[in-house]
């Protein structure tokens, strides 16, 4: 066997551990052809990125990119996610095949540029497959048969396929052939040409030295980990930015944009949650790069919930949630957005086992921070810190964030805050479930086309519908649903945690991590107003003998952040206004904690008002702005200054007698010498002070901070010099003043209010107002007062009070009609003014007509999210009563004619082309001439017509359009023919067809139409707010790249119909030239197959668990060649492709037509009929939400008390008739324990021996899982207890097991009983596993037929050989179905400390809620047996 000779390229590694890898396939590969190899090498990929391959090799069997692994121990996965277990630590990666797979398409790409560079002809470069070599001699894999696709190993006993005889080592039957030889030879000089190059050595950005290997990489960047070269073990995180080979001087400009945008927008953001950028450099020849702080041992958020998700309890999660939600709601006051929050940008830092874990948002570079400066990109002059603008911040996405991204992400009109609030919410469902959203964009889209929010009950149904409730209004599918702000989430986040917590008594609780109901010193936590950059906030409250006070307790962070505390207190101690927040008492310390106690300040923010509201009115621009005088001028007359004026720190107090007032709040600056001239807010901070004219802080300096607050309380953002981005110190001197947004201004009081801050800002103090009186005094000169009344009454009004404003809208809302003007229509004046002055509409009718899309652009106008929603609301609900839909043709050009509003830099045609919404592209499919031909193409693609949804369904045959519109079906061959050829010339419809390539490309190559118009619709987009029409729109759009592309010489697809009608469309790829991939009638017949057997799974009684249909699915055969799809993706097809399955987010199937009285009994619905009972419309959504596509769920209280009531519910309505009640319930039983399991003394923290045998009936009658855990002394004497139980049937899974396997080696012969004995079973030969799966099902049937509860016990076996827990996990599901056997199953757990979760020889139980553990202490193994009342 020769060595590889000169057939082997490529530098020693500088891995022991890799080089071995590579040595090992040296050593077998032959020197003949057409073998060659290349080792360690880089390349650079036209995106820019510098690609690591560690091994390039031609075979006779193909052309391989292989990815080596070393990581020891056993590896198991969850999804994509990879976890090595190894001497008792954990390593965790994402599957590394799909960056091996895309290295090798960039390869690729680079060689087929070098062939046309040296003019090479005749030869076709190959096809590079990935591959992974997990290079560990002793490594055991455990990955799933999904994630073991193209994974080798060294040799069978590690679990997977050989990486030489079973990959590189295989050939063709045939031989190599001529063309294989000749392209093998001419791979070196193909290889110079792109310009390949050994492994770098380590990189340095300033005193950082780089790891040789990226740690990350996304479309334009990629992360490395450093350590600086001056001191060992500091270490950070450098982000290079990337520019494309070839770029342009003007496109690598933009490149260097972004980077220095995403370090701007995060200078003066001090949190511990957010990362903060502390360099910017501009020197690395790979591009700019920027220092970020980090550390080895931080885990993404999703890794993080792989590795340790099991073990949180709820609320160390609820915990996590919060976390972001502050270190969000904090960059909020800041004017700081993300834009993209997802799972891979947040690290999460912990202690050993996952302990304590701190969370840190990350991957800022599609943030926006407006600043001084517009982000309309129309605004000529005006530049948005939204790097590059939407496309170009999309750009910067890597595609794992996209599952977590709200629907309207991408879009030009999609508003910051409530992206922000959806990415929060579906980091909650994460947190809260440990599963993902969904596993791809277009997964998500449909899930909430279907679904409408994110229901986290849905996977686990012991979460309270209030934690539903904040996840779901998170993550509306219609932006006017959401919370308006972070801060509502965590105003709902207080009540989820007053419901799910209680804290723990304690004489000195820690008062910074108090929870609603903790008292500190006297004060009791009402809610959790969110942490600063020195302390952190709750709203408390004590009695007093005058009654109930309220206070805001400010807790210090640091001991530094407590002398800031001392000091304010000192302020305010001698301050009394009521324009000044007021000190009721403190500073006093708590554990070792300083807090003060402030009065409330306000119920909202300025900010936060500003935020939901767009500008002030004329009328509050007023009197606010007196008010913020007031402040002011009180503060100079105590000698006093606060320093760090903004509207955040000025807020809104709601008085008794309806009115209010602005109080100033945070003094925490107030102290700081003058000679700080760099303290305080950017932003809001006089840039001119701290020069040789005014080197100190001064009252001038005060004043700019006034007219900056003031210019955002008008205009809903703040002045900016120069572009947005430079400080203004440097700004050209010609420029005075800075950019005044005098188009944001009220019309009336436009030009006096640009020249009061043409003064107040200006650059040279002199030229600004001498004095705060001077100032106050203009500023009231300029206003008049402004009227606001009640909506004018008509004439089927005049009667009616109008005290009530709120009513009075509500009434005149209900009664408009199309023909309404809007004056009448109960429009708020605020609304109003936007619907007739930014929209240009005056009727209910015209409202109605305008696209979802232009009202959001109305934030360009300086409308608040407050109107808007309550148009977009209005419009929505007078459609639906109305019975008017959008018209696609009216979103079609307004997105038209925005899109030629907004120019990007290196946008032109042909990108605008590949970039068409759905709408736009339905609005070239029909013919511009109306008649016949038009209603026929219409009608073929099942457009949505004037009138609503199509008369005909998609893929309707030209017999049943002819038959419709009553004409021969030549006229309709011939209109589609026409169409046909008028598509095949639309220049828009190639990039089309590419899309759905890309689609069936990127999910498996084989897709049931529906499939792929809702992935098609995450890509493109469709203004309109209706979600069938928005699909029909997809749909159609799909149907004309198909019929487009089927006519291709070369079709890349082919399609099949199948099902009842031929109204299943199937979609699959035709396999490459060169790839070894399926052919597409295999696909089809496995779509095929997979349908009918989900049918047949969806109609068993009962419903089959979602183990039984992934188990049931896998048995169809896979056609060769087709990569196997992961779970979600194979029963989502199965769904799909049958005639009445669909799937819940569990992965279970049902039929659409499930019976209403069966969906009630599955959903589990009975907690929910104790105690107050639910809504019918509550309990309807939490129904659908386990089974969002069945059809006979009723839809009216009625119907839905009927089918109850057929369920055998003995529901009532509740005395007010909102609510069903089912008495036999009592209080609600649904929880989901948090501190404590149900019946703990919140005085003791102990449960009761009666409280322990409560909850072992009630697990009795109601049948589940339960763990229970006891200290191994106990055993004996717990299991006697245990076993008197009535209906409980004891199982010794010890002796049954081996009893099982004693038969089973008996009946066989070999291997001997001494053998299976000696055998050690993590090196034990495949028969052994083979025996014991064997033995296994034994002990299945055993317990299968007990028909009540099935105790198991001396159990370890469950835990100790492979397939234990599987058999553990299959019982417990049965426990928890009410239709399967066991009713119930109880697992004795004998642990050293049964606090933790419960163990099974030290592996954990895993279980869905802490309800399905319980603690035994010693007293209740000594108790009364007869005390149950139901001993056996």
């Amino acid at each position: 066997m020769a060595t590889g000779g000169n057939r082997w390229w490529g530098a020693r590694s500088e891995f022991p551990w890799e080089q071995d890898a590579l040595d090992f396939i040296k050593r077998r590969m032959p020197d003949a052809e057409p073998f060659r190899a290349w080792t360690t090498f880089t390349f650079t990929a036209k995106s820019g990125h510098v690609r690591e391959v560690d091994l390039l090799m031609v075979t006779p069997s193909g052309l391989y990119l292989v990815e080596i692994k070393s990581h020891q121990g056993r590896l198991v996965n969850s999804g994509g996610t990879w976890m090595f277990h190894h001497l008792g630590r954990v390593s965790t990666i994402e599957n590394p095949l799909h960056l091996a797979d895309r290295k090798a398409k960039e390869l690729k790409s680079q060689l087929e540029w070098a062939m046309r560079k040296l003019g090479v002809r005749g030869l076709r470069v190959p096809f590079i497959k990935a591959a992974i070599f997990l290079s560990d001699p002793a490594l055991k894999s455990e990955l799933d048969e999904v994630q073991a696709t193209g994974v080798y190993a060294r040799g069978p006993d590690n679990g997977l396929p050989r990486i030489w005889d079973d990959l590189l080592g295989t050939s063709r039957p045939t031989g190599p052939g001529r063309g294989e030889v000749t392209f093998s030879r001419k791979m070196p000089a193909l290889l110079d040409a792109i310009g390949i190059q050994g492994y770098r050595k380590h990189r340095t950005v300033g005193t950082w030295r780089l790891e040789p290997k990226a740690m990350d990489a996304g479309p334009t960047w990629e992360d490395y980990l450093a350590e600086n070269t001056a001191l060992e073990g500091d270490h950070r995180r450098v982000r290079l930015y990337l520019s494309e080979l070839g770029a342009s001087r003007e496109a690598q400009e933009s490149t260097r944009r972004a980077a220095r945008r995403e370090y701007l927008v995060l200078q003066g953001i001090d949190h511990p949650g957010i990362v903060k950028a502390e360099q910017f450099s501009d020197d690395h020849d790979a591009g700019p790069a920027i220092v970020f702080p980090h550390r080895p041992e931080w885990l993404r958020l999703d890794h993080y919930m792989a590795q340790f998700g099991d073990g949180l309890d709820v609320e160390t999660r609820l915990g996590m949630v919060r976390q972001l939600a502050e270190a969000l709601a904090h960059a909020h006051r800041r004017h700081l957005y993300h834009r993209a929050l997802a799972a891979r940008s947040v690290y999460v830092a912990s202690h050993g086992a996952g302990y304590d874990p701190t969370l840190k948002i990350v991957d800022w570079q599609a943030a926006a921070r407006p600043g001084g400066a517009s982000t309309d990109p129309r605004r000529p002059g005006r530049t948005s810190t939204l790097a590059g603008g939407v496309a170009a911040a999309a750009g910067h996405i890597e595609r794992s964030a996209e599952a977590y991204l709200a629907p309207e992400f991408g879009r030009a009109e999609a508003d910051s805050v409530p992206l922000d609030v959806f990415g929060l919410g579906a980091l909650g469902y994460l947190i809260m479930t440990g599963t993902a959203p969904a596993d791809s964009r277009g997964a998500l889209a449909r899930r909430l086309t279907e679904e409408h929010c994110l229901t986290p009950s849905a996977i686990d149904e012991s979460i309270t519908s209030q934690m539903d409730e904040v996840i779901e209004s998170a993550t509306k599918l219609d932006v006017f649903d959401r919370f308006q702000s972070v801060r509502d989430f965590l105003e709902y986040l207080d009540l989820v945690e007053e419901e799910l917590t209680a804290p723990d008594v304690e004489p000195d609780p820690d008062p910074l991590e108090a929870v609603r109901g903790t008292v500190v010193n006297g004060w009791t936590v009402l809610r959790n107003l969110g942490q600063g950059s020195t302390s952190r906030t709750f709203l408390a409250e004590r009695e007093t003998p005058e009654g109930t006070q309220t206070g805001v307790l400010k807790v210090a962070l640091t001991e530094a952040a407590a002398d800031r505390l001392h000091a304010e207190a000192g302020l305010l101690g001698r301050l009394r206004s009521t324009r000044i927040v007021g000190l009721i008492e403190g500073p006093f310390d708590v554990a070792d904690r300083t807090v003060i106690v402030l009065e409330e300040a306000g119920q909202v923010t300025l900010a936060e008002h500003i935020k939901r509201q767009g500008r002030l009115s004329p009328d509050e621009l007023e009197k606010f702005g007196d008010e913020l005088f007031d402040a002011v001028d009180y503060l100079e007359e105590e000698g006093a200054r606060h320093r760090d004026i903004k509207p955040e720190n000025l807020a809104i107090r709601r008085l008794a007698n309806n009115t209010s007032r602005l109080v100033m709040l945070d003094f925490s600056m107030a102290d700081t010498p003058d000679t700080a001239v760099k303290a305080g807010t950017p932003d809001y901070r006089d840039p001119f002070v701290g020069t040789d004219r005014r080197p100190r802080y001064d009252d001038h300096a005060e004043r700019y901070s006034i007219a900056v607050t003031l210019h955002e309380m008008a205009a809903a953002e703040r002045p900016s010099w120069g572009d947005g981005m430079a400080e203004a110190e440097f700004i050209d001197k010609a420029e005075s003043t800075p950019q005044i947004a005098e188009d944001r201004f009220d019309a009336g009081l436009r030009d006096a209010l640009a020249a009061f801050f043409e003064r107040g800002l200006h650059r040279d103090a002199d030229q600004r107002f001498a004095s705060l009186k001077q100032m106050r005094d203009a500023w009231r000169g300029m206003f008049l007062d402004l009227d606001q009344t009640a909506p004018p009454t008509t004439p089927s009004s005049t009667d009616e009070d109008t005290d009530d404003v709120k009513q009075a809208r509500k009434s005149r809302a209900e009664a408009a009609v199309e023909t309404t003007p809007l004056v009448e229509a109960g429009l708020s004046p605020r609304a109003l003014s936007a619907a007739i002055d930014g929209l240009g509409v005056s009727t209910v009718g015209e409202l109605m007509a305008v696209p979802a899309a232009r009202v959001h652009r109305l934030r360009y106008s300086g409308v608040g999210s407050g109107p808007r929603n309550e148009i977009l609301r209005l419009g929505r609900d007078w459609r639906h009563r109305l019975g008017s839909k959008e018209s696609v043709a009216n979103v079609a050009k307004d997105q038209r004619e925005a899109a030629e509003g907004v120019s990007v830099a290196g946008a032109d045609a042909k990108d605008r082309l590949k970039r068409l919404s759905l709408d736009e592209i339905a609005g070239r499919l029909i013919p511009k001439s109306e008649g016949q031909d038009a209603e026929a193409v219409a009608l073929a693609l099942a457009l949505p017509g004037p009138d609503g949804a199509s008369p005909l369904a998609p893929w309707a045959s030209q017999r049943e359009i002819a038959d419709h519109k009553r004409i021969n079906p030549t006229e309709v061959s011939q209109a589609l023919a026409d169409a046909r050829r008028r598509w095949m010339s639309d220049s828009a419809i190639k990039p089309l067809r590419d899309d759905v390539i890309a689609i069936l490309t990127e999910k498996g190559r084989i897709l049931e139409a529906d499939q792929v118009a809702a992935e098609l619709l995450t890509r493109r987009g469709s203004g309109l707010a209706d979600t069938a029409a928005r699909l029909a729109v997809a749909s159609a759009a799909l149907r004309v790249a198909i019929e487009t592309e089927e006519r291709l010489d070369e079709p890349r697809l082919a399609k099949r119909r199948t099902g009842p009608g031929d109204r299943t469309v199937l979609l699959a790829l035709r396999p490459a030239e060169d790839a070894d991939a399926p052919d597409v009638a295999d696909l089809f017949d496995y779509a095929e197959e997979l349908g009918k057997r989900a049918d047949k799974l969806a109609a068993l009684n009962p419903l089959p668990s979602a183990v039984t249909v992934r188990g049931m699915l896998r048995e169809v055969i896979v056609p060769s060649g087709m990569a196997l799809l992961p779970d979600t993706a194979l029963v989502a097809l199965a769904a799909a492709a049958s005639t009445n399955a669909a799937v819940t987010a569990r992965l279970e199937l049902y039929p659409v037509d499930l019976a209403p009285e069966r969906a009630l009994e599955l959903a589990q619905i009975a907690g929910y009929l104790g105690g107050s009972g639910i809504t019918a419309d509550d309990l309807r959504r939490r129904v659908l939400a386990r089974f969002p596509r069945m059809s006979r769920l009723p839809s009216t209280p009625a119907a839905l008390y009927k089918a109850l009531r057929k369920a055998n519910y003995e529901v009532e309505w509740s005395k007010d008739g909102k609510r069903l009640v089912d008495p036999r319930f009592g209080v609600a039983a649904r929880s989901y324990s948090g501190g404590h399991s149900p019946g703990t003394s919140t005085a003791t923290g102990r449960i009761s021996t009666d409280q322990i045998t409560r909850r072992l009936l009630g697990s009795v009658d109601n049948g589940g899982f339960l763990a229970l855990k006891t200290r191994i002394r106990y055993t004996g004497s717990m299991l006697a207890v245990l076993t008197g139980f009535a209906d409980v049937t004891p199982v010794n899974v010890t002796a049954r097991f081996t009893e099982a396997l004693r038969e089973i080696v008996a009946a066989r012969g070999k291997p001997t009983w001494d053998t299976m004995l000696e055998a050690d079973p993590s090196t034990a030969p495949p028969v052994f596993h083979q025996l014991v799966e064997q033995a296994f099902a034994e002990v299945e049937k055993t317990v299968r037929a007990i028909d009540r509860v099935a105790l198991l016990h001396d159990a370890t076996p469950l835990a100790r050989y492979k397939g234990g827990s599987e058999l553990l996990a299959r019982l417990a599901d049965a426990a928890r179905d009410p239709h399967e056997t066991p009713y119930g199953l109880w697992l004795l757990c004998p642990m050293p400390d049964p606090k933790p979760l419960p163990l099974l020889d030290d592996t954990v139980v895993p279980t869905n809620t802490d309800n399905e553990h319980l603690v035994l202490p010693g007293p209740f193994a000594q108790r009364d047996e007869t005390s149950s009342g139901r001993a056996s």
